[in-house]
């Protein structure tokens, strides 16, 4: 069963960014930063240093951006396209839709991914390398605070999702199984 979009988490191959994602301007990049939940309620001059963090990098159509079990080295922004979230058995169980961040877990556990992670559609990312992203957190308590904040309610957000798909499949399970009865 897949799971709703955007519910589920999760190196790189490099390509070149677009024109158009290397042309944006730190301002216009700011304000899409802003309405990502990772860096909600960070203040603009922060969301500016996480900006020279990130590396712009675009996945073509079908291209793997990471395998289950890969080593977890960085955040991903996800600006445009659409990924495809895949399971150890290759199983599709969710797809990711921009804006939104995936891998952020591994920042803090610092596991290997839990998912691999394919572009259905062309994708336009921004990369931010987990070693430069806590060496900027330690220099700001407040600011990592923040972040660690965001991350814990993103994952909430997505236990209670998989609970509320959980109940959903288990209730058509019942319904089927007494229709069969």
């Amino acid at each position: 069963a897949r799971l709703p979009p955007n519910s589920y988490p999760s190196p790189l191959t490099t390509s070149k960014a677009p024109a158009s994602l290397s042309a944006k301007s730190d301002t216009g990049l700011a304000h899409i930063l802003a309405k990502v939940p990772l860096f909600r309620g960070i203040h603009a001059s922060h969301l500016k240093k996480l900006l020279r963090l990130c590396t712009p990098v675009v996945f073509a159509r079908g291209e793997r951006i990471c395998t289950m079990g890969d080593p977890s080295d960085s955040v991903l922004l996800l600006l445009s396209g659409e990924l495809e979230v895949l399971m150890e058995d290759e199983a599709s169980v969710a797809t990711v839709r921009p804006v939104t961040t995936v891998g952020e877990m591994s920042y803090v556990t610092k596991w290997p991914r839990s998912v691999s992670l394919v572009a259905v559609k062309e994708c336009a990312m921004m990369k931010i390398l987990n070693t430069q992203l806590h060496a900027l957190l330690l220099s700001d308590r407040a600011l990592h605070l923040r972040m660690l904040e965001n991350i814990v309610t993103i994952m909430a957000a997505r236990i209670v999702g998989l609970n509320d798909h959980m109940r959903r499949q288990l209730l058509d399970d019942r319904e089927g199984g007494s229709e069969r009865a």
